[in-house]
């Protein structure tokens, strides 16, 4: 198998695009992640539960004529007995990636705090909190801009440290 950032990527016998062993430094529960590949859907069934009375009309003209363009991806988090199985679906691959690793992101969280994976690499490195689309661009715009600041802040001071005699 080969390693990326300290997790196996998996040659696909199972189809799971990525696996990693957790514990947790607080309190000792190991979990069993996975990642499967994205496969395109043309309807997947968590968009059409989101209609119950249709969802066509709710197609944008593109969509109408090209077709739907979602992706899925099955995630599971196994806590040894407390079992997570579920699919996320995204625009694209990778907003499908994305949306599991937040998912499982929030399911370590709800577990406990501090997870690690077999090569030490922390929770925080594997699955990192995004800024949120979800509010808009005016929204996003305002919160990259704050990281961007404490980026500059921070190189500044390092750049004064290193000047300092």
């Amino acid at each position: 198998m080969n390693k990326i950032f300290g997790a196996k990527l998996v040659n696909n016998p199972s189809n799971w695009l990525y696996e990693a062993e957790l514990h947790c430094a607080t309190n000792g529960k190991l979990a069993l992640i996975k990642i499967s590949f994205p496969v395109k859907e043309p309807i997947p069934d968590k968009v059409k539960k989101l209609f119950p009375d249709g969802y066509e009309e709710h197609l944008s003209e593109i969509e109408k004529t090209e077709g739907l363009n979602y992706w899925k991806c099955d995630y599971v988090v196994d806590f040894g007995g407390d079992k997570i199985t579920n699919d996320v679906v995204g625009d694209n691959s990778l907003l499908a990636i994305d949306s599991a690793v937040q998912a499982i992101r929030f399911n370590l969280k709800k577990h406990g705090d501090e997870w690690i994976d077999q090569n030490g690499l922390p929770d925080w490195i594997l699955f990192p909190k995004p800024i949120t689309i979800g509010w808009g661009k005016e929204f996003y715009d305002e919160a990259v801009a704050k990281v961007e600041e404490m980026e500059r802040k921070k190189n500044a001071e390092i750049e004064q440290r290193r000047r300092k005699p």
